[in-house]
């Protein structure tokens, strides 16, 4: 038996769901750390630590199987290392900044990230 799920669960598998195809549309299909074809989007910023960039753009990075598995399972330290190098200074700075903001996952921030989300992936 499956458990119904509650307004806020539906809003936030739409709003990953979204985030995610944008991203891998943004990067046609490619793992940003090696090039090979992306099957998975990788929070850099983990989403359990910072909500305010669980849906922000520049912090998803497309990634293949092997370097999803080696960000999360082997603790590979140079991989964040080339992504951070690839993405540069002003973009490292970004997300320090945006760590700092306090949000709380309410229906209204919810419906207000898809908005968000909807207008990027129309334009």
């Amino acid at each position: 038996m499956y458990k119904k799920l509650t307004k806020k669960e539906k809003l936030r598998r739409e709003a990953d769901k979204l985030w995610q195809l944008i991203l891998m549309r943004r990067y046609k299909g490619r793992c940003f750390v090696c090039g090979k074809k992306a099957i998975e989007v990788h929070h850099f910023v983990p989403k359990q630590q910072c909500l305010a960039l669980r849906y922000d753009l520049e912090n998803g990075i497309p990634t293949c199987r092997s370097c999803h598995f080696q960000i999360h399972f082997k603790s590979d330290p140079l991989i964040p290392l080339i992504i951070a190098f690839k993405k540069g200074k002003n973009w490292v700075k970004y997300l320090q900044e945006k760590k700092k903001e306090k949000v709380q996952m309410t229906t209204e921030w919810l419906e207000e990230q898809i908005k968000k989300l909807r207008m990027e992936l129309e334009s």
